[in-house]
């Protein structure tokens, strides 16, 4: 790990919120920004990017995602000397993925460092609390993950239907109606994403080609994730 210095370290910044609604106020992101660059400031450092990713959950690993990927590929290039984030959950959720972006930026010596969380990754005792936090970080996901399975089966049970019809398929009378064109769209990120293409190339094929989303949106590396999630 390089020497950091507040005279010389170049900071970028990330942020993230998981839903289209935090992602369109712009609230969620701003208030993560203002955070991170109020660091900036206290320390001295030199602002050096921004990096956003809107309406993008953290179950999704960060190289799949637009904008995180985008940063990990501007480390690489040597842009800036530290990541600064509002906390540790804002890059992942998964403990897993949280290790290896974190070994991924010393390897380029880049620190990692969290604007809410007492630690970063340019000391011994930063990178040991950061596992610790990583671990929670997940254990605090599958939590939900367990709530809201236990919630989805009440509604089974009581024959509730669940969520908004998925892409392929059209509810009419409480009947499901199979869309077609949708369904050709389903079957083409299957297809995909069994030869191997990572969640952001398969977004930009589908806008490439004019092809639609269930509501009409863009597509991102977030929305291939749910369709497949949802399929299985």
């Amino acid at each position: 790990m390089k020497n950091v210095t507040p005279k010389t370290t170049r900071a970028a910044i990330y942020v993230r919120v998981s839903t289209e609604d935090q992602a369109e106020s712009g609230l969620g992101l701003a208030s993560q920004e203002d955070r991170c660059r109020a660091l900036i400031l206290a320390k001295g450092w030199e602002f050096a990017g921004l990096y956003r990713d809107a309406g993008v959950s953290g179950t999704i690993d960060p190289k799949d995602r637009p904008e995180s990927g985008r940063m990990l590929g501007d480390a690489a290039a040597g842009l800036f000397d530290a990541v600064i984030v509002l906390k540790i959950d804002r890059l992942a959720r998964r403990a897993e993925w949280i290790h290896r972006t974190l070994r991924e930026l010393d390897g380029l010596e880049v620190a990692f460092v969290s604007a809410s969380e007492p630690f970063d990754t340019s000391s011994a005792m930063g990178k040991a609390f950061l596992g610790i936090t990583a671990v929670f970080a997940q254990l605090e996901r599958d939590m939900i993950s367990e709530r809201t399975r236990a919630a989805m089966s009440v509604k089974r049970a009581r024959g509730e239907r669940l969520g908004a019809p998925k892409l392929g398929v059209a509810v009419a009378n409480g009947q499901a109606l199979p869309i077609a064109e949708e369904a050709e769209t389903v079957a083409l990120i299957h297809t995909l994403r069994s030869q191997g293409l990572t969640l952001r190339a398969i977004a930009s094929q589908l806008e490439a080609e004019g092809r639609q989303t269930k509501k009409g949106g863009k597509w991102a590396p977030a929305t291939v994730m749910f369709i497949l999630r949802r399929a299985a």
